[in-house]
């Protein structure tokens, strides 16, 4: 299999409902990959997310290009698994938050 098709394949679990993702536990938003060499790749538009009171849409495929290079390359990466109407890279609250913390404790496992 082509890394394209691969990438897809691993990538369709992020388009499900309409590119919101599954929610599959409603106090994790995120799915973490570990890894033994110290690089973190992280995937917080893998999904739709709530910005400034506007949904955006997802980056496409990244949750499955990050989900690749991690398996291939061995390194640690995080992807956030659905829209919960938060935004990672600018909540300092809830989910967003967590999202931050939890890319910290894998920094500290890497360094």
């Amino acid at each position: 299999m082509d890394i394209a098709t691969k990438v897809e394949e691993l990538n369709e679990k992020y388009k499900i409902n309409n590119s919101n993702g599954l929610n599959i536990n409603s106090s994790i938003n995120y799915t973490l990959v570990y890894g033994n060499i110290p690089i973190l790749l992280s995937a917080p538009h893998a999904v739709k997310q709530l910005r400034n009171g506007k949904e955006k849409a997802e980056d496409a495929n990244t949750g499955g290009i990050t989900e690749y290079l991690c398996n291939t390359c061995k390194c640690y990466g995080i992807i956030r698994n659905y829209n919960k109407l938060d935004y990672p890279n600018n909540d300092n609250s809830g989910l967003g938050l967590e999202y931050k913390k939890k890319c910290l404790i894998l920094l500290r496992k890497i360094i």
